[in-house]
């Protein structure tokens, strides 16, 4: 039994130096991918943001890093942001209208208000259901493609789908301040969880036989 350990061993050690350079690559192109997918949610929002003097849509400001590689995001200080997101309209009129709440998608919901004739529902809510399935893609192709540019043995399949953040959560992790009605871009504890998942998928061995190259 010693032998067959000392004889594993060097192995392992192998194994495990590639798994962390895994994490480390799944950890930088992952930054990367959820910036581009932030660059792709502001573009539109800002094009879907309602339009009286322009001054609103104008002053969304720029895509930044908030405190880790997988937290972007950007933000819009106008005070009347909210009330253009969740419909705190005094009364209907010609620019307004009195809508009951709906499913927006991908966990987020609206609720009753009044809202601008162009934004029923809001838009930024809107935005990130819309950006949610394709920022799933791109942190499981990275998972995928960073698990191959190791070179682990002939292509070790990478396992079931990592759970990733749905709902509210998004805007959290993209920093939007009008979610939530304050966000500042921090991660939420499930967005933090999530970001763990996505390192650790890579180090959860797969079931069943190597395959075959």
């Amino acid at each position: 039994m010693p032998d067959v350990i000392s004889m594993r061993m060097p192995g392992i050690a192998r194994f495990e130096s590639r798994l962390q350079g895994v994490a480390r690559r799944v950890a930088t192109d992952g930054g990367k991918a959820t910036e581009i997918q932030t660059r792709d949610t502001r573009e539109i929002v800002v094009r879907t943001s309602p339009v009286d003097t322009g001054f609103f849509r104008d002053h969304w400001g720029p895509v930044t890093e908030r405190g880790s590689a997988l937290s972007w995001g950007f933000e819009n200080a106008t005070p009347y942001g909210p009330t253009l997101e969740y419909g705190g309209y005094r009364r209907a009129g010609p620019r307004t209208v009195a809508l009951g709440g709906g499913d927006l998608g991908a966990g987020f919901t609206a609720g009753a208000g009044i809202y601008s004739r162009q934004a029923p529902l809001g838009f930024v809510r809107k935005a990130l259901a819309h950006a949610c399935p394709p920022w799933h893609r791109r942190l499981e192709n990275v998972v995928r493609q960073a698990w191959v540019a190791r070179d682990m043995g002939g292509g070790w399949p990478v396992g079931p789908a990592v759970p990733l953040a749905t709902g509210t959560d998004l805007g959290a992790l993209f920093g939007i301040d009008l979610v939530g009605g304050a966000l500042r871009g921090g991660l939420s504890s499930r967005t933090a969880q999530t970001v763990r998942d996505v390192l650790q998928a890579v180090r959860t061995r797969p079931r069943g036989r190597r395959r075959s190259s």
